[in-house]
């Protein structure tokens, strides 16, 4: 072999790649386990999709956009059980397994203005900025989601993921 061969050769890169940010990582609950974007072995969650809000509608301009973008198919508003919370987002049929909604929808903000906020975080697990929900026409159907009272009452998980909120 010559040595003026060798310099033909396509070069190989050895360089690691950095670890992808936690944010990029979701959990699988039959794994128990973080996964780097979805399960190799359960699939990916099943995505559920907010409703089209409609051009025009027969409901008066006091119903905020909000409550037009629940999944109807799988959900709906109705006035909830726990005393002083207002609407809340009721199952209307048994939810398939692993089933993420979302992202959670409303003005970005750098502070806490109202009990419809979430905390973001950047890559580096330091505090980006606020996802604000109080406004019902900045936000989707997700700001309905009412914290449950005890442990028992949660069927519900938030998760960040690239960046924005979703429950699963």
């Amino acid at each position: 072999m010559n040595r003026f061969n060798l310099r033909k050769k396509q070069r190989i890169c050895y360089y690691e790649q950095d670890e992808p940010p936690f944010d990029d990582y979701v959990f699988c609950p039959s794994c128990r386990d973080y996964v780097y974007e979805y399960c190799a072995i359960h699939g990916p969650l099943l995505i559920i999709p907010d409703d089209k809000v409609p051009a025009v509608t027969n409901l008066p301009p006091i119903v905020p956009r909000a409550a037009l973008t629940v999944p109807r198919v799988f959900l709906h508003l109705n006035v909830s059980t726990i005393r002083g919370a207002g609407l809340g987002v009721f199952a209307t049929r048994t939810l398939p397994r692993n089933v993420r909604f979302g992202p959670y929808r409303g003005v970005r903000s750098k502070d806490a203005a109202s009990n419809y906020c979430w905390q973001i975080y950047d890559k580096n697990h330091k505090p980006s900025h606020m996802v604000d929900a109080a406004d019902g026409n900045n936000s989707n159907w997700m700001r309905f989601i009412n914290c449950s009272r005890h442990w028992s009452e949660q069927n519900l998980i938030a998760f960040q993921y690239k960046g924005e909120l979703y429950y699963w």
